[in-house]
C-alpha cells in the first residue's frame, strides 16, 4: 500500500500541470523543451509545480481546489514524500537475539482497515482527477459530465466520513 500514494500524488500533479499549460498556453512550449537544456529543465521545474497549479484551480473552482489540496497534502503525509508519519505505520521491528530486524509492511489483509482506506483515498483522488480534466479539456462535453459524476463521488464520500473536502 505504501507505494499507492506516490502514484496517485503523481497523476495529481499531472492533471494540475495540464491546467496550468491550458489557462497559459505559453508553457506548453516550456514543458516541451524541458530536455533539451540544463536552463530549459530548471525552468520547467518553476513554472510547473503543484502549488502553481493549485493556485490556478483556485481561481476556476475553490471548492475542487480544497479537495484536490486536501488529498494531495494528504498523500504526502501518507508516502508520497517519505516522513515519519508515513512510514511508521508500515514498520515492524522485532528483535532477533543479537541484531533488530525491521521490515516495511506493504502488504496487508484485504479487509483490514489500512486496505479500507487506501482505497477510499484512491476514490476520491481518482475524483478529483476526473472532476479537474474539467478545465483542462475544455472542449471535450464528456468532460463536463464527468465533472458532475465526480462531485457527486465527493457528495457521497463525505456524507460517508464526514470528511472536509
Amino acid at each position: 500500500m505504501p507505494p499507492v500514494y506516490p502514484v496517485l500524488r503523481a497523476g495529481m500533479e499531472s492533471v494540475l500541470f495540464g491546467l496550468l499549460m491550458t489557462t497559459d498556453r505559453s508553457k506548453e512550449q516550456i514543458w516541451m523543451q524541458r530536455g533539451t537544456s540544463e536552463e530549459a529543465e530548471k525552468k520547467c521545474r518553476n513554472t510547473f509545480t503543484a502549488k502553481k497549479g493549485l493556485e490556478e484551480l483556485f481561481k476556476l473552482d475553490p471548492e475542487l481546489h480544497n479537495g484536490v489540496d486536501y488529498y494531495y497534502s494528504l498523500a504526502i503525509d501518507s508516502g508520497a514524500h517519505p516522513n515519519v508519519g508515513a512510514v511508521t505505520p508500515h514498520l515492524n521491528v522485532e528483535e532477533t537475539g543479537e541484531h533488530w530486524l525491521a521490515q516495511i509492511r506493504c502488504i496487508y489483509p484485504a479487509d483490514s482497515q489500512a486496505v479500507f482506506d487506501t482505497l477510499r483515498y484512491t476514490i476520491a483522488v481518482g475524483a478529483c482527477m476526473i472532476a479537474m480534466m474539467r478545465y483542462v479539456m475544455t472542449e471535450h462535453p464528456p468532460a463536463e459530465i464527468a465533472y458532475g459524476e465526480a462531485r457527486e463521488a465527493f457528495d457521497v464520500l463525505r456524507q460517508m466520513y464526514s470528511e472536509e473536502i
